[in-house]
């Protein structure tokens, strides 16, 4: 037999129409890192033609070529990293993207930033400077003399993408040293909600409410935990109490 809890709630559930919002955030480190950099072996420290891969490196750098009398007394560095492109359900709202770096040493001023992305977890010359020199979007990002910094990003790159990574670019013409390691570890954060569905027997998403739902919800029955999408009235388990509500919704689902 329904409580009269169970059974209020119940009735809350189908009457309501609007949908509830969900709003999350994820936290992603590099799954790689690195520099590409000029080889200056044969004099030219301008031309990007090398790369050094510093995942274990305490710090990444970027600077500019210098010259001097005809000399090259340093070459162009500039810092990557690739991201694990955050992992959101489909139709995902993203409301904010953010790239968190920690400065280790540099006077204050403007770099550049550039993004791309990619189904590769590390880099190469070739593809960092694909990065670098044709990247999806780039932007102005100011760096102060304080330590932590965090750069919004354009919340469009990161819905609904194909690519299962994203690799970033930093350079800026005076030396910049950016932290590698630890808890100052560059950091991508999304921030996203979702809309649950305001027909909560529909556990497959198809729009309706049918048997196939119901198959669900018994093949997962006695489950226990958070957002398990077949706990129908989300109290933390899959039982009898969810067939119930699956079968008050039973049909198409309001649009």
């Amino acid at each position: 037999m329904i409580s009269i809890e169970k059974f209020c709630f119940l009735n809350l559930i189908l009457l309501s129409s609007t949908p509830v919002i969900a709003e999350e955030q994820l936290s992603v480190s590099p799954t790689s890192s690195g520099r590409l950099y000029a080889d200056y072996s044969f004099g030219d420290c301008c031309t990007l033609d090398a790369w050094s891969s510093n995942s274990s490196s305490s710090s990444l750098w970027t600077e500019t070529c210098e010259i001097l009398g005809g000399y090259c007394m340093g070459g162009k560095d500039v810092a990557n990293w690739v991201f694990e492109m955050p992992d959101m359900p489909v139709g995902a709202t993203v409301l904010d993207a953010r790239l968190e770096l920690n400065k280790q040493s540099g006077v204050a001023g403007s770099a550049m930033i550039y993004l791309r992305q990619t189904n590769s977890s590390v880099l190469g010359t070739a593809s960092a400077l694909q990065t670098y020199s044709a990247p999806m979007h780039s932007q102005n990002a100011y760096f102060s003399n304080a330590m932590s910094h965090s750069f919004g990003l354009p919340t469009s790159f990161f819905e609904d993408s194909d690519q299962s990574f994203v690799a970033v670019a930093l350079f800026r013409s005076s030396m910049l040293h950016i932290h590698n390691a630890g808890t100052l570890i560059p950091a991508l954060v999304v921030t996203y909600e979702v809309g649950v569905s305001p027909c909560p027997g529909d556990v497959d998403l198809t729009g309706v409410v049918d048997f196939d739902d119901i198959l669900m919800i018994l093949a997962a029955y006695g489950s226990e935990g958070d957002s398990l999408s077949e706990d129908t009235n989300t109290d933390g388990i899959v039982d009898f109490s969810d067939l119930l509500v699956t079968f008050a919704a039973w049909g198409t689902c309001p649009e």
